[in-house]
């Protein structure tokens, strides 16, 4: 069953590759920018994209394990409960992109991050001053139901705070800049907001599986999980290093 799930993670790695879903971060946006030849933006971009790539397999892995524990609601993964709750959503669509904002982000940066506080309590980021706020709801606009029962859906899910969760925009980054690298943000604009094809979550045909077909149904004992956690770890090594050599 790893080595299956492995073979789809690589499989998934080649379509974002080959751009054949929508797999946009403001930090690869950024590096276009930052670096002064093509050969120096190309290695830069690639190393990021690889990180980011391992970074959401990870986050993924992790939410299927608290789902199988029975710590998040296996209707996240659901198709049809995630049509009844999000406006027009497409699940196979390349260009649409809500599962992942409106569901994925919102549970791991405003839920998974996020201890369940009477004193804080789990709220959309709607006042100016919550801007920055990296752990309330964001794009209410995307759902087709009331904030309060979207709020209410998430405040089920009680868990102990996993780092990997943490969003990684910052207001300022090591080289004095604004740094989005998460993108979790209410602003469309890509140097702000991350977007990933729906498809890569729900595809499934013959030629490859997207993350939900992959997941919904792993079965792990705690080592597997770890196991599996170690080679997501290493996926594409290598391939940044090589892609520089060849540049050079």
């Amino acid at each position: 069953m790893i080595n299956e799930t492995m073979a789809g993670f690589e499989n998934i790695l080649a379509a974002i590759e080959r751009e054949r879903v929508v797999f946009q971060f403001p930090s690869l946006v950024d590096s276009r920018y930052t670096v002064p030849t093509v050969q120096e933006k190309d290695h830069v971009e690639r190393k990021e994209m690889i990180f980011l790539v391992r970074l959401l397999f990870v986050r993924m892995v992790k939410v299927r394990q608290l789902m199988q524990q029975g710590k998040v609601p296996t209707e996240i993964f659901d198709v049809d409960f995630i049509e009844k709750i999000l406006k027009n959503f497409k699940p196979y669509d390349v260009m649409d992109c809500s599962y992942y904002n409106a569901i994925l982000q919102n549970l791991f940066f405003a839920v998974l991050a996020n201890p369940k506080d009477s004193l804080h309590p789990r709220m959309f980021a709607k006042e100016i001053g919550r801007r920055g706020a990296k752990t309330s709801f964001r794009y209410e606009k995307m759902f087709s139901i009331p904030e309060e029962e979207v709020v209410a859906i998430f405040d089920a899910v009680d868990v102990e705070i996993d780092t990997v969760f943490e969003c990684l925009d910052t207001e300022i980054s090591q080289t004095g800049k604004k740094c989005h690298r998460d993108g979790f943000s209410r602003e469309p604009r890509a140097s702000q907001r991350a977007r990933i094809s729906n498809s890569l979550f729900f595809y499934e045909g013959d030629d490859g599986k997207g993350l939900i077909p992959l997941l919904k149904n792993l079965t792990l004992t705690e080592d597997g999980y770890a196991e599996l956690l170690e080679r997501v770890a290493k996926i594409g090594a290598g391939h940044d290093t090589w892609y520089y050599e060849q540049s050079l």
